[in-house]
């Protein structure tokens, strides 16, 4: 049976009265609870966001150091083939940087190392001629970047103590000499670790990998555990019965961590007393994650919400009668008119995944209602999957000056799956469109992320574009933004297709700027918001380039010089030479974006 919306309102009079204590009732109690909660995790936020700059000012010093010694080695004249540095040089590097307990080269023989330990104001200068201490670490040297790159930790047996390392290969004119390390200690990372922790009246900490500790309060002097082969100490091991237990809690969170950065949050019980812990992962230093983290005591916290349930309930049992008369008419109108309006917001914003599907309601009126809206819904829901999201949020503007076609300066990308016909081949129809749907969410993700459109799929290949419908005032730089974030994700991706035994998917990319001609494109009855012209042509003979080259990482990334003009210095890049491409007289200039 359904009710008019009259008989509705006539009964919501006589009690509005009791619905109004109600709601002021339930507002302070959900704002009080969610301003305890944005307090403490804005406030571990801060403490995590200063372990992770502190990491930087501790470690980036190291990677610049290596970077700056292996190519500065040559050049200088250094006895490189002969396997020998002066110490006063190996010493005078170093001096500067006191983060730094350990720095040398290994030479390319894979046999030779010189290298300089420093305890306070000593320092010890080692020639070792074994070789048996980094022969291991040298095997992977060869295949190395030219950018600094993070090892696992190693125990120093000089100075009896562990520190985090840096490599960086030393090449010249296509010889290679062999690579720099520097060595930053990790007693040092616990102390600025720990002086960050006890501003807040927390405990900071880090962790490699699963169960190993690179930083805590315990740590700050020498451990007596860490030795030759086993530089760090287990979660378990380190002293701390807080961290330990909240570790043990953290298995799921661990599980379910994307490498996204979120904030996650675990609240623990140990003998009683609640504590709560933060933890963010990160991936910039090579080999397993780090975990950046800190505890707290959740006493105050369990206290004040306590105290905010006891009010809650004698709140409840004031209004109780009130409420009886209240409650089927206030879910019956307020909360379908709520989540009706929240809906119909969202699909003015463009934001049509936030409007859900409005249920039934026994009122005539919004019965009616929901069903309008379901079935404007599932049409703007089916209309935004074959247009670009940011044009249908333009043409929901109803300014169609915002469509028409017109001449703009746009960056253009092209991506496709390598080996794409090998990977399809004995595999059904269905399970070769999940893997391509799969990877165009992939894609797709990072585009909208970084500002772009998406075009069309072309089989197994992505177009996308910036610079329209929105104007930008420079293109180039969030569309290889967005290439970059493509390989992070890609690879993110193929690390759990090797776990599933699925072959890893690997892409070829291309960048292109210049004028095209965007806006909507076809007959009458039937067009497409696209962009048509020279340089969409040139993109895609761009982004088949990369065949021609080296294509055993996960992408390869091709931009024409247009693109390489407006980038910033901190994405590096490679010319990898001039080519002819079809349709054009001019030779096609291409860089190989490195990531």
């Amino acid at each position: 049976m359904k009710f008019g919306i009259t008989l509705t309102l006539t009964a919501c009079v006589l009690s509005i009265v009791a619905v109004g204590i109600c709601a002021v009732a339930w507002q302070q109690w959900t704002a009080a609870k969610r301003n305890t909660e944005d307090l403490t995790i804005r406030n571990a936020g801060l403490v995590i966001g200063q372990i992770d700059s502190y990491l930087d000012q501790f470690l980036d010093p190291a990677a610049q150091y290596v970077g700056r010694m292996a190519e500065t080695a040559v050049p200088n004249g250094w006895h490189l083939e002969d396997t020998r540095i002066p110490n006063d040089i190996l010493a005078a590097s170093v001096a500067a940087a006191p983060e730094i307990i350990t720095a040398g080269m290994l030479f390319n023989t894979g046999k030779d190392a010189q290298y300089v330990s420093k305890d306070g104001d000593s320092a010890h200068y080692l020639n070792d001629r074994s070789g048996d201490a980094y022969y291991e670490s040298f095997r992977e040297l060869r295949a190395m970047a030219k950018n600094p790159s993070w090892v696992e930790p190693a125990y120093d047996q000089v100075l009896e103590t562990s520190s985090v390392r840096v490599w960086h290969a030393i090449r010249a004119g296509g010889q290679y000499f062999g690579a720099w390390y520097a060595g930053v200690s990790l007693a040092a990372v616990s102390e600025a670790v720990t002086e960050v922790g006890e501003r807040f009246d927390g405990t900071a900490f880090v962790i490699h990998g699963d169960k190993h500790v690179l930083a805590h309060p315990n740590l700050m002097s020498q451990h007596p555990e860490p030795k030759d082969g086993e530089p760090t100490v287990s979660v378990g091991r380190v002293g701390d019965l807080i961290l330990d237990g909240i570790w043990k809690d953290a298995d799921a969170v661990r599980e379910s961590d994307d490498a996204s950065g979120n904030l996650q949050t675990i609240y623990s019980t140990l003998d009683g007393q609640d504590y709560v812990g933060f933890f963010r992962r990160i991936y910039r230093y090579g080999g397993a994650p780090w975990t950046i983290g800190v505890w707290f005591e959740a006493a105050d916290v369990g206290l004040y919400r306590e105290r905010l349930i006891t009010a809650a309930w004698a709140g409840v049992g004031i209004i109780l009668l009130a409420l009886i008369m209240a409650v089927l008419a206030s879910r019956a109108i307020a909360r379908p008119i709520r989540r009706t309006a929240t809906a119909v917001s969202a699909v003015g914003d463009g934001d049509i995944s936030a409007a859900g599907f409005m249920p039934p309601s026994r009122i005539t009126e919004l019965n009616d209602l929901a069903n309008s809206f379901n079935a404007m819904r599932s049409a703007v829901k089916m209309f935004e999957t074959y247009v670009p999201r940011s044009l249908v949020r333009r043409l929901m503007s109803r300014d169609e000056t915002l469509v028409a076609s017109s001449e703009r300066q746009l960056t253009v990308m092209f991506t496709d799956i390598v080996g794409f016909t090998t990977m399809a081949e004995g595999r059904s129809a269905t399970e070769v469109a999940d893997m391509v749907n799969e990877h165009f969410q992939i894609l797709g993700a990072c585009v909208e992320e970084h500002g772009g459109a998406i075009d069309k799929y072309i089989g197994d290949a992505l177009m996308a574009f910036w610079g329209a419908p929105k104007e930008m005032d420079e293109t180039s730089t969030p569309a290889c933004y967005c290439a970059m974030a493509m390989v992070d994700a890609l690879e993110r991706d193929n690390h759990r297709r090797r776990g599933e035994g699925l072959p890893e998917v690997r892409v070829r990319i291309g960048i292109h700027t210049g004028p095209a001609l965007v806006g909507n494109i076809g007959a009458a009855g039937r067009v497409n918001y696209t962009i048509i012209g020279d340089t969409v042509n040139t993109c895609q003979r761009i982004e088949n380039l990369g065949r021609e080259i080296d294509n055993s990482k996960t992408a390869t990334i091709l931009i024409s010089d247009t693109v390489a003009k407006h980038i910033p210095s901190s994405m590096p890049y490679m010319h990898v030479g001039s080519f002819t491409v079809k349709g054009r007289d001019e030779n096609v200039e291409a860089y190989r974006l490195m990531t």
